[in-house]
């Protein structure tokens, strides 16, 4: 399977979505198509933000992260939870925000296999880290 082409396919099959990029869980970016709207910097500010929501869920004994939905100036940003990996689809505001979260379903084979061919790097607990250093 070609990651890079199911996913710009997947692009192109929903007007108005512009970007999707998989990150791991640190937040590093393992694969990216499309035109991320304005500057990296940006892209590192939904990243981070995200990771801190993410950060908090556990707290509100909510289950399982499975979606996330952000709106940025004229900019739709659904976060999709899938394995080992956050699925970031970015769209224009004329985009149904339905659209870019339904697309999770057709995520799944692409991170299954992302899952296969690059698996993730088992992360050191918080709590062990300091015993590292």
């Amino acid at each position: 399977m070609n990651v890079t082409q199911k996913l710009e396919e997947l692009m192109l099959s929903i007007e108005g979505i512009c970007a999707i990029f998989a990150t791991d869980y640190d937040g590093v970016i393992v694969v990216q198509v499309g035109d991320v709207p304005r500057s990296k910097t940006n892209t590192n500010w939904l990243i981070t933000a995200h990771l801190n929501v993410i950060g908090q869920i556990p707290k509100l004994l909510m289950g399982d992260h499975q979606s996330s939905f952000f709106q940025f100036d004229s900019v739709q940003a659904a976060v999709h939870s899938i394995d080992e990996y956050f699925f970031y689809v970015l769209a224009g505001n004329v985009t149904p925000t339905g659209a870019i979260l339904n697309i999770r379903d057709q995520l799944l084979p692409i991170s299954n296999y992302l899952t296969k061919i690059c698996p993730p790097v088992e992360r050191i607990p918080d709590d062990d880290v300091m015993s590292y250093m």
